[in-house]
């Protein structure tokens, strides 16, 4: 008979498994805090390059005399409303 010799991996310990777990978990801190920054910056550049939403005014319409009405509607630029 031929003896097969089956090759197995050491097992990690509890030590090494919580060492291997803590490292990736402060991979994925350093990920977060690097998204968190670029976020930040982005949101500073847009409230002072003014492109936010919140400041925007907002559009006035100009009033129209009856006589200036009736110019448009003669002219054709006034929809039936």
């Amino acid at each position: 008979m031929t003896e097969e010799i089956i090759e197995t991996k050491p097992e990690l310990t509890m030590l090494e498994k919580v060492t291997e777990q803590v490292k990736l978990l402060n991979e994925a801190n350093k990920a977060t805090a690097e998204l968190l920054d670029r976020q930040e910056r982005l949101k500073a550049e847009d409230l002072l390059g003014g492109k936010t939403d919140g400041h925007q005014k907002e559009e006035v319409k100009k009033e129209v005399s009856d006589k200036e009405y009736s110019e448009m509607v003669m002219r054709g630029e006034v929809d039936g409303e």
